[in-house]
């Protein structure tokens, strides 16, 4: 084994394992499982794709029946009823682009290509960078019932994610030196500027979107103050004690995170579809209300304990 495969497959492993922990830090260990090897699966199927860049013409049908799973994989992900958010969807590009860096290095390598390891490293890098954003923009889109913006932010990811990569589709050689060192230069820059740039803002817009649909819930008498504040930052989650056991507070989190994200999306909505998605939010504010409710905790308590 090279190298650069070497290397490749060990930060791939590494990245996804970040990947669940980042994302089952805050919910149910169970609930990232089903999105994140559909995440994978579709960056695993984009590998081949970075692997046309070393000019093996094979490699070309390899790179279109890519295709196929990652439609199937991105209709999978986006139809899951998991909560989530922009943030999650950076998380699972991010570890859809580890898979897809692995698998390109292993398609350059049993096509007998050499690779450096830096080179491995920089791709790698590139296609956690384009994934992010790709998901960042998935995740968005999520959140927005009106299919026109819901397309629009789809579409801004998946441009934001193409032109991270498209420094690493273009031939130096093929440029006039000065050309092929800014070229090189923005393989290594661009990545990481994407990666954190698709962070921030996912980060940013899902707090202001918890912030906003749990501040309602606090002004109805719904949800503590505390917790909303809390629950609205992604850091103070990990951080925090605000109940005492974890696994009811992993739990409550996702609960909480699906109201919100639930109230976003009603904001595009009219009609019939808006009354059953209020009909939906209804039942979820009742267990949250039941759940903060310290008598309804009492009665519960004596029904169990007894």
């Amino acid at each position: 084994m090279s190298p650069a495969l070497a290397l490749s497959l060990a930060v791939g492993v590494l990245v996804v394992i970040a990947a669940y922990l980042a994302l089952a830090a805050d919910r149910p260990p169970r609930e990232p499982l089903l999105p994140l090897a559909v995440a994978v699966v579709a960056g695993g199927s984009l590998g081949p794709a970075l692997a046309m860049a070393v000019g093996a013409t094979w490699l070309r049908g390899v790179a279109a029946a890519g295709v196929i799973p990652l439609a199937l994989a991105l209709l999978a992900l986006f139809l899951t009823r998991a909560p989530f958010g922009p943030l999650d969807g950076m998380i699972l590009g991010t570890a859809g682009g580890a898979a897809a860096g692995a698998v390109a290095a292993v398609v350059i390598a049993r096509a007998g290509a050499a690779m450096a390891p830096l080179d491995a490293l920089g791709a790698m890098l590139a296609y956690c960078g384009a994934l992010a954003a790709l998901g960042a923009g998935g995740g968005r889109a999520r959140l927005d019932a009106s299919p026109p913006a819901a397309a629009g932010w789809l579409a801004l990811g998946a441009a934001a994610g193409a032109a991270t990569l498209a420094p690493w589709l273009a031939r130096p050689e093929a440029w006039n030196p000065s050309a092929a060192t800014a070229l090189v230069v923005a393989r290594f820059a661009v990545p990481p500027l994407a990666l954190l740039g698709a962070a921030a803002l996912a980060a940013r817009f899902e707090r202001r979107v918890l912030e906003r649909e749990l501040g309602e819930e606090v002004v109805n008498g719904t949800l503590p103050g505390e917790v909303a504040l809390v629950v609205a930052s992604y850091p103070r989650r990990l951080r925090s004690t605000w109940w005492p056991r974890g696994d009811e507070r992993r739990a409550l989190v996702a609960l909480l995170r699906r109201l919100a994200f639930r109230k976003q999306q009603l904001r595009g909505l009219s009609g019939d579809r808006l009354h059953l998605a209020g009909l939906e939010v209804g039942r979820m504010r009742d267990r949250v209300r039941r759940l903060f409710d310290p008598r309804e905790v009492e009665a519960l308590a004596r029904e169990f304990v007894g």
